[in-house]
């Protein structure tokens, strides 16, 4: 005969769910969970920093595990980590070839020579005045999707879902 679990640990069980619910929601949603920075506290000390999960909705605990639930999410559900150096699907922003070039682990100069070749779109502003006037490149979203795929950077852009 199993004995029945405590009450803590029903308790901790039931409030595991609703955290992985809550979550399995936020990610359905389109709303993203980040690791943010916090203080570190025991018994009302503080003890540097430490990290946690976040979402809009709120957050846990620093030693509160996440857990996810595959009978939360539907059947073909993906789930997958952006690193901070990652762009995030869809790129919506023009970006210059500044922008670019530390993502893409490439030079300025090979986005640009690219850029040309591949006749891509591009959209070229001057700012400033005088000897301070400089001439500064804008790529449209097309565009830096593209020289994702041409640098074989092609996997540091998030695809979207095909619809």
């Amino acid at each position: 005969m199993s004995a029945k679990p405590s009450r803590a640990t029903r308790d901790r069980e039931r409030h595991e769910q609703a955290i992985t619910k809550i979550a399995a929601r936020a990610l359905l949603a389109g709303e993203t969970i980040v690791v943010e920075e916090c203080a570190n506290e025991m018994h009302g000390r503080l003890f540097g920093s430490t990290k946690r999960w976040a979402t809009t909705v709120g957050h846990l605990q620093p030693s509160e595990p996440l857990r996810l639930d595959p009978r939360q999410f539907p059947i073909g559900a993906e789930l997958g980590v952006i690193h901070p150096g990652r762009l995030r699907w869809p790129v919506e922003a023009w970006m210059t070839y500044q922008d670019l070039a530390p993502i893409f682990i490439v030079a300025v100069k090979t986005l640009q020579n690219l850029t040309s070749k591949h006749r891509l779109a591009r959209r070229a502003l001057w700012i400033g005045r005088g000897r301070d006037r400089r001439r500064i490149t804008h790529l449209p979203p097309v565009t830096v999707r593209r020289l994702a795929e041409l640098t074989g950077r092609h996997h540091l852009i998030v695809p979207p879902e095909p619809s």
